[in-house]
């Protein structure tokens, strides 16, 4: 028995609730089992009501695999734990502590419950429900899908409004902010938040009417400027740069932060740079765009300068090639910066959110190792809503052995045909 198993059996209540009774043989009522606590310390369920010997109590509720846990835990003089009412266990291996009403829940738990806990956290699949996937149906595996997208969107979330709070409120800073490391790919990541560091988007605003002075910009704070060159593309940029520099006395990164190793050409810094100046020139408020097929739209026309039609790295010509955003990367920077930025300004102006998660199923599916461990049979695996809701439970749920939080989880444990006549044939309340 785990103590994350029995909260879970106490916020379902799926026990035996008939002829309750304390340690003490005091009968005992739940009439609410409490909220859990998941965002506090303290104890596991609050705000409960319960009735012992016919008198109405209203407190908190702690849950503990023994009861010596209680003071292992070193709850005796924790304020905390002072509005505890009521103390639930599973093997209750001390007596009472300080008087504390005690209930244990050994022999009241179905055996199959634990059984089918034990199956599903025995096997070495990362997706523990992988073998048990036969036996969900389709609603089961949507509604786990739902609720891991907003999962996902909620956590986000959270972040971007820290950010907000970080730039005093300014929405442009905190678009810019996410457009940026959205433009490049992971191993990049770094090189891009030190360009957000040290060049200001106030500054790339001001030279928005001018796409050379914002490539200048762009490309020398990000320390890409400072070798000789024989072209004159990257001679000018240099030049218009050092003016620059000094105007704002801006930091140069180290050019050895930025990757190109086991990177397509196309998704090099240097393309996304161009390309990047490219979108602020011609769409300078892009940050303030929220109408969505207006920002996929204005993503489509993005596309890297002349030079790099015929260049993937400064001063070192290829063949022609094309040097628009693809389609991969107009729908990560959807999916990653848009969607999510979208999602916390509908909630931060009180506006309807299930436009945004209907969007999803317009982009396409993410291939990635996370996603693959979802490609069995009962598991659909056709657009970004499917791969998102994988990735979300890959990495919250099932890599943390969350099973008991996800929807599958609980129906695997819960929503059995047996274990819910178990519960009826006892004539007993079931939440």
């Amino acid at each position: 028995m785990k103590e994350a198993l029995l909260q879970y059996i106490w916020k379902f209540q799926l026990y035996h609730l008939a002829n309750l009774k304390t340690v003490t043989q005091d009968d005992l009522q739940i009439i609410y089992q409490g909220d859990y606590n998941t965002t506090q310390h303290g104890p596991d369920f609050l705000n409960a009501s319960i009735v012992i010997n016919g008198i109405k109590l209203f407190g908190n509720i702690e849950i503990h695999v023994f009861a010596s846990d209680w003071i292992k835990h070193q709850h005796t003089n924790d304020s905390n734990y002072q509005s505890v009412i009521l103390h639930v266990v599973y093997f209750n291996d001390v007596e009472l502590i300080n008087g504390m009403p005690t209930l244990q829940l050994n022999g009241r738990v179905m055996p199959l419950l634990l059984q089918k806990y034990r199956t599903i956290m025995d096997n070495n699949n990362v997706v523990k429900c992988k073998n048990l996937s036969a036996t969900l149906n389709s609603i089961v595996i949507q509604q786990a899908k739902e609720k891991a997208i907003i999962h996902r969107l909620e956590r986000k979330s959270v972040q971007i409004q820290q950010q907000l709070h970080q730039f005093n409120g300014d929405w442009n800073q905190v678009h810019y902010y996410n457009l940026v490391q959205c433009f490049f790919d992971k191993s990049n990541q770094f090189a891009a938040k030190n360009l957000l560091v040290n060049l200001p988007y106030s500054v790339l605003l001001k030279h928005a009417d001018n796409i050379f002075q914002l490539e200048a910009l762009l490309f020398g704070v990000a320390g890409l400027l400072h070798d000789n060159f024989s072209d004159d593309y990257p001679s000018m940029l240099q030049k218009e740069f050092s003016f620059l520099q000094a105007k704002y006395q801006l930091k140069i990164s180290n050019k050895k932060y930025w990757n190109y190793f086991r990177i397509r050409p196309m998704s090099f810094p240097s393309i996304r740079l161009s390309q990047l100046a490219n979108l602020l020139h011609t769409s300078p408020q892009f940050v303030r765009l929220y109408q969505l097929d207006k920002v996929k739209y204005t993503l489509q026309n993005v596309q890297a300068s002349v030079y790099w039609q015929t260049h993937y790295l400064l001063d070192k010509s290829t063949s022609n090639h094309t040097n628009c955003l693809g389609k991969k990367q107009i729908d990560k920077i959807l999916i990653n910066y848009t969607l999510p930025i979208q999602y916390t300004y509908a909630k931060y102006e009180q506006k309807p959110l299930e436009y945004i998660l209907e969007y999803y199923y317009s982009l396409s599916k993410e291939t990635n190792n996370k996603t693959k461990l979802f490609d069995y049979e009962h598991f659909n695996h056709k657009t970004a809503y499917d791969s998102q809701a994988f990735i979300e439970l890959h990495d919250e749920f099932c890599t943390k052995q969350k099973c008991l939080q996800c929807v599958i989880g609980h129906h695997v444990l819960a929503q059995s045909n047996k274990i819910q006549n178990y519960i009826e044939e006892e004539n007993v309340f079931y939440v």
